[in-house]
């Protein structure tokens, strides 16, 4: 476990994935999924760190 990843954009928690080996969290730009992910996406273009601070309901799914 890597707590220094913390919990991602979406809520997993990144110190607990088994991508990081050789992953910094979402917010390092190094996650291999970071172009697909629906939620890193959507809370990057509205300038938020995680889904939960948006007002908007939500049917993403978790990356």
């Amino acid at each position: 476990m890597k707590r220094e990843l913390g919990i991602a954009r979406c809520g997993l928690a990144c110190c607990l994935c088994t991508e990081n080996d050789s992953c910094s969290g979402c917010d390092s730009g190094q996650c291999p999924d970071k172009d697909r992910c629906e939620n890193r996406k959507c809370s990057m273009s509205k300038g938020i760190k995680h889904c939960y601070e948006c007002s908007e309901p939500c049917k993403k799914k978790v990356c």
